[in-house]
């Protein structure tokens, strides 16, 4: 996934198509999602590294 910043929110890549103009809401609850899933891809590999350097592998 990529993730660009932006003046009004976040964006990523995908298929996420909005007819109409979204709320302040839609608009918040998207970039939370949207955050959090960065962050648990950060996080996923941040442990496989760790797991890798304590396992000599």
């Amino acid at each position: 996934m990529v993730i660009s910043k932006y003046q009004d929110g976040i964006t990523d890549i995908t298929r996420t198509v909005h007819f109409g103009k979204p709320s302040a809401h839609e608009k918040a609850c998207y970039t939370a999602v949207s955050v959090l899933s960065l962050i648990i891809s950060i996080c996923s590999f941040l442990f496989l590294l760790l797991y890798l350097m304590t396992n000599n592998c």
